[in-house]
Order: C-alpha cells, then sequence, then structure tokens
C-alpha cells in the first residue's frame, strides 16, 4: 500500500464504494475521517480530502480552513459553492466522472513534495519557550534534508544568534538587510540566505548584530520580517520565524504565514497570553495552534487551553535542564534521543502539511463572496 494519507469524509454508502474502487486503483489507502477524531490535524496534513455533502457539513462543524487537495464528490446537482468554501479542486459526479478523480488523486499524491514556506512560533509570554523552540523546529528541518533559516523577528534586540551559537561568526545581520531597498522589493533571499550566519549543521540565522538594530521604522518591521521570510521561503528553504520578544507584531504581520504555532505555559498568566495571541492570528487570517510547555506546578491543563483559546493543542514538552547548558556551551544542536527532538519532529511535520496545503485566507465580505460566487458559476459551466 502506498504511504500517501487519503481522507474520506463520504457518508454516502454508494459513493464511498466508487471512492474505495478508485483509491484501490492507485493503491492508495482511506482514513475514515467521519470517525476520527484527529480529523482536524489530519485535514491539515493529509495529501487528499474527498467529500461528499454530509462530509462537507463536517468541515463546516469543525470551522477548518480551506485547503489545497480537496475532492468533492455527488450522485446528483454539483454544490460547487460549497465546494468553492472549502477550496475543492474539483466537485464530481460519480461514477460518471470516477476515472477523473483516479487521475486527479494521481496528479495531486505525485506532486505534492514540500516546498518552501514559512512559520512563527509566538510565545504566549515572556520566558513560554519560543525562541528554543524554533531554534529546534529549524534544526529538525535540516536534519531531515531541508535547508532552514531562523529569522529573528525581534530586529532591534534579539539573540536567536546566541540561543544557536553563532553569535561570534561573521555574516549579514538585520542592519544590513534593512538599508537595501527592501520596501521596493529589493530583498535577495539567496543573498541572504547565503550571507547570514550558519551553525555547522546548516541552520541559517538571520538575527540583529550587537549594537547594530535594523534601521527601520517600529511601524515598519513587520513588513520587513514578511518580505524576508517570503523571499527566503522562495528560495525554497523552510523559514521559522521567530516572534518572541517583538512587541509591535500585529495582526497584519501575519499574512503570508503557513503556520502559527503558540507556545502556551500551562499557568494562567500562560493561558491569558495565549487567548491574546490566538485572537491576533486569526484577525491576521493565520490558523494559529498551540504547544503547552508544562511547568513544574501547573495550574491550567490541556482541555483548559483548547476551550478557552479555541487552539487545537498540537503537542505538549516539559523544560529539560541539559537544554539549557546545552545553549550555555555550544548553542542548541538537537539531541536526536531526547523527548524535545521527537516533539519538534512532530510539529515539522505539521508545518509541513500547512506548507504543504494551505490556502491564502480571504476576508469573509462582500468582495470575497462574490468572488466565489462567479467562481463557482464558471465552473459550473465548464462542467456542464
Amino acid at each position: 500500500m502506498s504511504s500517501k494519507e487519503i481522507v474520506c469524509l463520504v457518508a454516502d454508502p454508494h459513493l464511498l464504494a466508487e471512492v474505495e474502487q478508485c483509491a484501490a486503483v492507485l493503491g492508495f489507502s482511506l482514513i475514515d475521517g467521519l470517525m476520527d477524531a484527529a480529523l482536524a490535524s489530519r485535514w491539515r496534513s493529509a495529501d487528499a480530502v474527498v467529500a461528499d455533502c454530509e462530509g462537507l457539513d463536517e468541515v463546516s462543524s469543525l470551522a477548518l480552513p480551506p485547503r489545497r487537495g480537496v475532492f468533492v464528490v455527488c450522485v446528483g446537482t454539483p454544490p460547487w459553492e460549497r465546494g468553492v468554501q472549502v477550496g475543492a479542486e474539483d466537485v464530481m459526479v460519480l461514477p460518471a466522472r470516477s476515472g477523473d478523480l483516479v487521475e486527479a488523486l494521481s496528479t495531486r499524491c505525485s506532486r505534492n513534495a514540500v516546498s518552501g514556506g514559512w512559520v512563527a512560533v509566538v510565545s504566549a509570554v515572556g520566558g513560554a519557550g519560543g525562541s528554543t523552540l524554533s531554534a529546534g523546529l529549524a534544526l529538525s528541518w535540516v536534519r531531515s534534508g531541508r535547508g532552514s533559516v531562523v529569522v529573528d523577528a525581534n530586529c532591534v534586540s534579539g539573540a536567536d544568534d546566541v540561543l544557536l551559537g553563532v553569535e561570534s561568526e561573521p555574516g549579514m545581520r538585520w542592519g544590513d538587510v534593512s538599508v537595501r531597498g527592501w520596501q521596493d522589493g529589493g530583498v535577495d533571499g539567496r543573498a541572504v540566505a547565503t550571507n547570514i550566519p550558519a551553525t555547522p549543521e546548516g541552520v541559517g540565522v538571520l538575527s540583529v548584530g550587537r549594537g547594530a538594530p535594523a534601521a527601520v521604522e517600529w511601524n515598519q518591521r513587520g513588513a520587513l520580517v514578511q518580505r524576508v521570510a517570503g523571499a527566503l521561503a522562495r528560495e525554497g528553504l523552510s523559514v521559522v520565524v521567530d516572534v518572541s520578544g517583538a512587541t509591535w507584531w500585529e495582526a497584519s504581520d501575519f499574512t503570508g504565514c503557513d503556520c502559527v504555532f503558540v507556545v502556551v505555559p500551562a499557568t494562567l498568566r500562560g493561558l491569558g497570553g495565549a487567548v491574546r495571541w490566538s485572537r491576533v492570528t486569526r484577525q491576521g487570517g493565520a490558523d494559529p495552534v498551540a504547544v503547552v510547555k508544562h511547568e513544574a506546578v501547573s495550574s491550567v491543563g490541556v482541555k483548559d487551553v483548547e476551550s478557552v483559546t479555541s487552539m487545537p493543542v498540537v503537542a505538549e514538552f516539559t523544560s529539560e535542564k541539559k537544554i539549557a547548558k546545552e545553549i550555555e556551551e555550544t548553542g542548541l544542536r538537537l539531541c536526536g534521543r531526547s523527548s524535545f527532538a521527537r516533539m519538534v519532529s512532530g510539529l515539522r511535520e505539521i508545518a509541513d502539511g500547512y506548507i504543504k496545503n494551505s490556502m491564502p485566507s480571504l476576508p469573509l465580505d462582500e468582495c470575497a463572496i462574490n468572488s466565489a460566487q462567479s467562481r463557482a458559476a464558471r465552473m459550473g459551466e465548464l462542467a456542464a
């Protein structure tokens, strides 16, 4: 059987039989999403999703965001507008278009290699561990064979270069980037990736130089970080933007971001900060998920975080003393056997799912609705 993950949200038994037959032709296995408690996470990471109208009802009830690789199947009148709402690539009447479904799934899964993208890591409150998580995520990407860069969004007084042990290495810092005409599109992603300091493993680090902060006004810093992260991602790199300490970061600064991890200490203070950041990220069109950091005495549980913030908790971890010692002596190096390394490896896979499948978020205004309706009408005309 293929390792491709196809989530099936089909309740109609006749349609289900057709979809199963199409998957069998390709050697793909189906996951019954209607019976899967982890549907929300599978929706983000699956190679493809096949759904009927009842399956779309489930998607709506969970408020899942639009994504690529969705195929809607039906037996009667095609529900074009509902397909548009979830980002469907096609709406197919079965069994008449079973052959098209086979071809679509084959094409989708054969081109599904993850290219470059950028994710943001936010600390719900100071000291949550967002910077450490950012560094670990980038190291995990490099270990998997992908190029990765940590971008320290605190372009005035950040310290991600210290955390990764490259503060003394020569190379480009924020002060060099911000004077190169970035407002006119003058950020060369390849030049940045080539000239910034890098760890022995190959993780690039763009941080602030000692005594040389980015020469840019505070209300333009988010736009600068966005421009640089996007340029690096277009070079095929997996970019981790560490938002920890960037107190000026606003909702609009998440534009273009594929995924947001919010690190939440399991305390009341951490929960309060997470509520704020969940709201800010959604206002910026992002779809945040939470990573819970357990303290020696935690007054907040995973269910508390999920119910209060409406963010799914995708991972949990505790502080490891050896990590702090490692950072102090050599910079973070990510021991493959540690629980932290296993945790960030899982987050990397989640981030890859977002990068692979995410779609640009549209504001829910009249213009967006009219655009969706027009697209639905065009799809209907083409299928007629």
